[in-house]
């Protein structure tokens, strides 16, 4: 893990800030959608958003972690991208 919180790359800084208040964003309709916990890539259809009445961090319906990034947030929902916030953001070295 990055000791550091200035040693995290901004786009992934920025990432991980909409990870945590993406239910606003994903109410907007069906986009796609990947968790950097565990590396799903899905459609936005796959959650059920009525279980959240306020702004906030909507769970991977496949981990259950608050890791989700949708596609309209404007980063990439690739393997790549997500293995990149996995690491910096999960990973214990």
């Amino acid at each position: 893990m990055t000791a550091n919180l200035s040693d995290i790359p901004e786009p992934l800084r920025l990432a991980h800030e909409i990870s945590g208040v993406n239910s606003k964003i994903l109410a907007g309709g069906r986009q796609k959608c990947g968790c950097f916990g565990c590396g799903k890539i899905f459609d936005s259809g796959e959650i059920d958003l009525a279980i959240y009445t306020e702004p906030s961090a909507v769970q991977c319906p496949y981990c259950l972690m608050d890791a989700l990034l949708p596609e309209s947030a404007g980063f990439p929902i690739t393997p790549e991208f997500l293995a990149e916030m996995h690491d910096v953001y999960f990973s214990v070295v």
